[in-house]
């Protein structure tokens, strides 16, 4: 791991290690946005585009991953990652390496509540050079951020925290700071938004909470948190229940974009149930320098189902350029691949995964390759090799078999077909 700060104990050595060394990591020119913020009115909003799995990723390859008896996928993977050196799958009963062709290394760690393992909750955040994953559990083991190498394969120390107990989110600031955010869901009396550590655990600074939200379950009013996002370029924040995503920049909160909703939110926002009505907006986690895609949920109360019940959103989702900030309304979104449909009808949209390191995937799961239909009349538009290749994996696929990554690059010159240039 790359150095740390070194700290003296006297008073004007750390506030010149604040001041001077903590905010040198500046964006590199060219990064900002000079004419942010980006507003989207989506009442007002007459750009419809009907979208192609092939706009967003090209030179793409399919990659299946190895089924074994230590690597079984269900159908929900809660987080992905692929490099030019390796693929990560976390299904929450542990993390997994795989070869960039697809084929298992190991599970490199378990979940459980021992020292070193994953509790059933937690975030993951790797760092801009792909040396480590660090590894933040909510229920177990919350003093500390779990760190692991994944080049020489191993787990390191791990972090303390400045603040221990259960956080919302983490990401590394740069290469000797970590941006951290406490649990959203607690009344906790700290005062931040979100704030920044070293890899000593020593508290630097922090940006301190503006907003509020009312606990559903006993109308307490709390401190808002915020959520971290990135993309290559810029680390950004938003409060939990906010509609504008600010860049980062130290201890500035920039504004980038900001969702005007339909409906106009006078009261303050309240936790999860939300109420009939309630409006929020989801941006991309993890994204790319060229196009975000924004999902504008309004709750619309619970269905009955086997289980008990589900939530049922109207989801709006928008495509925005970055380098200029027109954006136009999904109206559909079709597979080119597998001649999947999804209209604007639809409960919810999939869309391929952005990620800060120029990359982008898709996930397949074996049903949906195995019931592509041979007479799909959808225009194909990626290259033929691609189709080729799937042709050949569809020959051993099994329906149990673990599912197959589409792994590409996100689409730099895709506003010009949408108006949006």
């Amino acid at each position: 791991m790359k150095a740390v700060y070194q700290y003296s104990i006297k008073l004007l050595f750390i506030f010149w290690i604040l001041n001077v060394t903590f905010f040198s990591c500046k964006n590199s020119p060219g990064s900002s946005h000079n004419s942010v913020p980006y507003i989207i009115d989506i009442e007002n909003c007459k750009t419809l585009i009907d979208l192609r799995l092939s706009d967003l990723i090209d030179s793409c390859t399919l990659v299946p991953l190895e089924t074994t008896n230590e690597s079984i996928f269900g159908d929900g993977l809660r987080y992905v990652y692929v490099s030019d050196e390796f693929i990560l799958i976390d299904d929450n009963r542990g993390v997994c390496l795989f070869s960039v062709d697809g084929r298992f290394i190991g599970k490199i760690i378990n979940q459980g509540r021992g020292p070193g393992e994953l509790s059933i909750g937690h975030t993951a955040y790797i760092s801009d050079d792909e040396d480590i994953l660090f590894i933040n559990n909510l229920f177990n083991n919350t003093g500390d951020i779990m760190c692991y190498n994944l080049k020489s394969r191993s787990l390191m120390p791990p972090v303390t925290k400045c603040f221990p107990g259960q956080w919302g989110d983490l990401m590394l600031y740069n290469d000797s700071v970590i941006a951290g955010t406490l649990s959203g869901i607690d009344s906790d009396s700290n005062p931040f938004a979100m704030f920044y550590q070293d890899f000593r655990g020593n508290f630097l600074s922090g940006i301190h909470s503006r907003r509020t939200s009312i606990r559903t379950n006993n109308q307490e009013e709390v401190l808002q948190r915020m959520q971290f996002y990135y993309d290559g370029v810029n680390k950004y924040a938003k409060y939990i229940y906010d509609d504008t995503l600010f860049i980062l920049k130290d201890l500035e909160l920039v504004p980038y974009i900001i969702v005007q909703n339909i409906s106009l939110r006078t009261n303050t926002p309240g936790m999860i149930p939300p109420e009939a009505g309630t409006e929020r907006n989801f941006f991309e986690k993890s994204g790319n320098p060229y196009f975000m895609i924004i999902r504008n949920a309004t709750f619309e109360g619970f269905i009955p189902n086997s289980t008990g019940s589900r939530a049922d959103y109207r989801n709006i989702y928008i495509l925005l350029n970055k380098a200029n900030g027109k954006y136009g309304i999904i109206n559909s979104f079709t597979d080119d691949l597998t001649g999947k449909v999804q209209g604007s009808s639809s409960e919810t949209m999939s869309f391929p995964v952005s990620q800060a390191n120029n990359m982008s995937f898709f996930i397949y799961n074996s049903r949906d390759l195995l019931g592509i239909s041979p007479d799909n009349k959808v225009n194909r538009n990626f290259p033929q090799s691609l189709y080729e290749q799937l042709d050949v994996i569809k020959d051993t696929l099994r329906e149990t078999d673990n599912p197959v990554l589409l792994i590409g690059k996100p689409t730099k010159d895709f506003a010009t077909s949408f108006g949006l240039q």
